[in-house]
């Protein structure tokens, strides 16, 4: 009975947790785009200063988008007003992550949410904790984590800077909501030693220990510079759109 007890706490925090962060997300995308925090018949009721006051508090922030739109040619999509799609009409895998747009954590602690689809057979997004030193392969001790969409499939690798070899981490059926989308929370602890991925819903879909997982070079974490980048790859034929993705440091 204890247990059973335990066990509907637990899933009534973590469902709490979800609510909670739809309401910041939803009040931190309003505030950027300069709209009211909160819904009101009049603009001018909520003044510049309160949403200049929420902007800096949110400093942590990062508005993925945005980021990768300097990292490459994406074009703009109708699935919302930030969504942006890339197309990778060629034979051979394109991906790419630009160590010029760093994201620094305020703290150790990451929260993501991510929307997207795939059209074809695999794309996704990449969190890049550290890049090779000059002169180094392009894999020796780069770590990261790599998120695709596969069909109804999410699955992860991550790079542990030893091998060019990913590992495989999850490969799992996580059925698209009706317009195609996957739509996920992603929570990093502790400069992302370990991570969570939960559903709109607050269902954990996967939790991961990557110090357990790969000792010899996540023994810090997917973070050990408390900074991160943001990348993204497309097989040959996919098509990857995103139509939300943003999150904030804590």
């Amino acid at each position: 009975m204890k247990i059973l007890k335990k066990k509907i706490m637990t899933k009534r925090r973590i469902v709490l947790l979800v609510c909670l962060l739809i309401i910041f997300f939803y009040a931190v995308s309003r505030a950027i785009q300069g709209k009211p925090i909160f819904f009101v018949k009049s603009r001018s009721s909520v003044t510049t200063p309160l949403i200049e006051e929420f902007k800096q508090r949110t400093k942590g922030y990062f508005y993925g988008q945005r980021i990768l739109e300097n990292v490459a040619d994406f074009k703009k999509c109708t699935e919302g007003q930030y969504c942006i799609e890339l197309e990778n009409k060629d034979v051979n895998w394109f991906g790419i992550t630009h160590n010029g747009y760093a994201i620094s954590l305020n703290n150790k602690d990451l929260t993501v949410k991510l929307s997207f689809k795939n059209e074809g057979k695999q794309a996704g997004v990449s969190f890049v904790g550290r890049f090779p030193a000059e002169g180094r392969e392009w894999w020796n001790d780069r770590i990261g984590l790599n998120l695709f969409a596969e069909y109804d499939y999410l699955k992860i690798y991550l790079e542990t800077g030893d091998s060019k070899d990913q590992i495989e981490l999850m490969s799992q059926k996580v059925p698209a909501e009706s317009n195609g989308f996957h739509s996920i929370y992603l929570i990093f602890k502790d400069s992302g030693k370990t991570v969570k991925i939960l559903s709109p819903q607050g269902t954990t879909i996967k939790e991961l220990d990557l110090p357990k997982i790969y000792p010899p070079t996540l023994s810090q974490g997917l973070f050990p510079d408390k900074k991160f980048y943001l990348g993204l790859s497309l097989a040959p034929g996919s098509k990857l759109t995103i139509s939300e993705f943003f999150g904030f440091t804590f």
